[in-house]
């Protein structure tokens, strides 16, 4: 049976491809942390078809919340994750909106 394209994790669904290349990443040599280079190749892979889905974003999110990475990749998930809620919020309104409840756990 083929694998799904999506993975499970506490019952939300996250970009099964986004995460398998981040658990690459903090094999073998190196760390454990997951670069800057690496995670600007994971950003890129989150673009296939010149756009991020929600779900990919939400795979961003978690990966940058649930691996070690570098204090430079940190930076760069953090400001990639703005970008594409700026953008998301000019178009909708509501991911940003969203994301801040989440956040603000209200």
């Amino acid at each position: 049976m083929a694998k799904s394209y999506y993975k499970k994790i506490q019952g939300v669904r996250y970009d099964r491809a986004l995460l398998e290349s981040a658990e690459e990443r903090i094999k073998g040599q190196g760390d454990g942390r997951i670069s800057d280079q690496d995670i600007n190749e994971i950003i890129d892979l989150s673009k296939d078809g010149n756009k991020v889905t929600l779900t990919e974003l939400r795979t961003i999110k978690y990966i940058k919340d649930h691996f070690r990475v570098t204090e430079k990749a940190q930076k760069t998930l953090s400001d990639f994750i703005i970008q594409i809620e700026i953008l998301v919020f000019s178009i909708t309104g509501f991911i940003l909106i969203h994301s801040l409840s989440l956040w603000l756990r209200v």
